[in-house]
């Protein structure tokens, strides 16, 4: 009896022994919301890396993007550091400490794209796409640091004193290929990565790429504000085109490289590229507005007939296209109302090309054929010296210096034309004023 007893005894414990650790296993693989927290290691369904970094912390070379751990980039730098500290030096106008500063921030933007370059070569694709990324971030950043030196170098220490500044030099500084093609690149990356990665377009590089493009805008309306000062205001139009700029570069090479040869339509692919992402934005004061250079009109994705005439014009003469004509425009007879780009065919005829006509069939309205057409080669003008002497008068006219005149680009003593100021007499075609009590006798003054 008492050994049957003990056997049921030992079953029965058994069996409640198994009955507990298959609570146990069971209650610890349901979710218990009462003592789930941020900080309790262990990363719940409800937890994310974004959400709670100490549970859900991503591994070694990992970054948290979108909620997940992804390849990340470790800076090998403190190039953030050096651009924060030549951004408040700059700002308070301290120039020569920013041009101090320029140069290592730059040194250390190389470095990060030389060690995200040797990364690339064992990295995956979704590495390789992420580590581009990065070194388009930094190679914006160097550019646009190059630019501000030169800039600084070249115009706030040049022209911070000068009252009597010359324009023909200004524009010479303005259009330096060390200045704008490093602004012209910053722009670049950063349209880049906005393009073909909008998803990795953070706000941080938003507002650097908005910084520059006021910067290119800037420098774009002081120039535009300089043309307007000459005798020949079409002059802005044809300065604006700019076939070597690195994004007009890009998307010629892209839409005409397996069209070599067939000019037709290499004009065809190009205008409907400019159609297809610029929208057309009338505008009854197009002639007095300032022209945007072709970069600023692809990242703003509108313009007027000027601005996308411009970029066309661009386009066509960086992929080999010859004579290459702005086309002033008078579509109704009332006088000029429109800019188009125009292709000499034979003589004096030309094929209109019409970028602001987004249903034309063509390469123009079928109106154009009556359109009052006169077209400038943009080489040809851009060869024209501007019409201006030295302080900026324009030819065959008086200067603002008093009795002088600007003869074919020459400043002459011409009073006898321009006059002279109060109480000082013309002789000879030069100004003379003598001291109180003095006359002045066949070019002296005697007392």
């Amino acid at each position: 009896m008492i050994e049957i007893l003990k056997e049921k005894w030992i079953k029965t414990s058994l069996i409640f022994v198994i009955i507990v650790i298959f609570l146990l296993i069971i209650l610890n693989f349901l979710p218990n919301r009462e003592i789930d927290f941020c900080g309790d290691n262990i990363c719940s369904e409800t937890e994310t890396c974004s959400l709670c970094s100490n549970d859900c912390g991503c591994g070694s070379g990992e970054l948290c993007s979108n909620d997940q751990c992804v390849f990340g980039y470790e800076t090998i730098t403190n190039f953030t550091t050096c651009f924060n500290e030549f951004t408040v030096s700059f700002t308070s106008q301290d120039f020569q400490s920013s041009l101090d500063i320029i140069p290592k921030c730059r040194l250390l933007a190389l470095e990060e794209i030389g060690n995200i370059q040797t990364l690339s070569l064992t990295a995956d694709d979704e590495e390789k796409e992420f580590l581009e990324i990065q070194e388009l971030k930094y190679k914006s950043d160097e550019s646009y640091l190059n630019y501000k030196y030169n800039a600084i170098n070249q115009l706030y220490l040049k022209y911070s004193d000068d009252q009597n500044v010359n324009y023909l030099e200004l524009i010479e500084d303005l259009k330096s290929p060390f200045l704008l093609s490093s602004l012209e690149n910053s722009l670049y990356n950063h349209y880049q990565i906005k393009t073909k990665y909008p998803n990795h377009y953070d706000e941080h590089t938003e507002e650097l790429f908005q910084s520059t493009i006021i910067e290119y805008e800037k420098n774009s309306q002081f120039l535009n504000k300089i043309y307007d000062s000459f005798k020949d205001y079409n002059y802005k139009y044809f300065l604006q085109i700019d076939p070597l700029n690195p994004t007009v570069d890009e998307i010629s090479n892209e839409l005409t490289n397996n069209l070599l040869g067939n000019e037709q339509k290499i004009k065809e692919s190009l205008i409907k590229f400019v159609r297809n992402n610029v929208k057309y934005q009338f505008n009854p004061n197009w002639q007095t507005n300032w022209v945007s250079p072709p970069t600023l009109t692809l990242i703003r994705g509108t313009g007027e007939c000027t601005d996308m005439s411009v970029l066309l014009a661009s386009l066509f003469i960086n992929a080999g296209i010859e004579d290459v004509n702005l086309c002033f425009v008078d579509t109704q007879g009332y006088g000029i109302d429109h800019l188009a780009v125009g292709v000499k065919i034979v003589g004096e005829d030309f094929e209109l090309w019409d970028p602001t006509c987004n249903s034309c069939e063509g390469s123009a309205p079928k109106t154009s054929k009556f359109w009052k057409v006169d077209c400038f080669d943009v080489q040809e003008y851009l060869k024209k010296p501007l019409q201006r002497c030295s302080d900026q008068t324009p030819f065959n006219e008086c200067s603002s210096l008093t009795g002088y005149y600007c003869k074919e680009g020459e400043l002459i003593a011409n009073c006898e034309e321009c006059g002279c100021s109060n109480e000082a007499i013309c002789y000879n075609s030069r100004c003379y004023k003598c001291e109180e009590g003095a006359k002045f006798v066949e070019g002296q003054c005697i007392k």
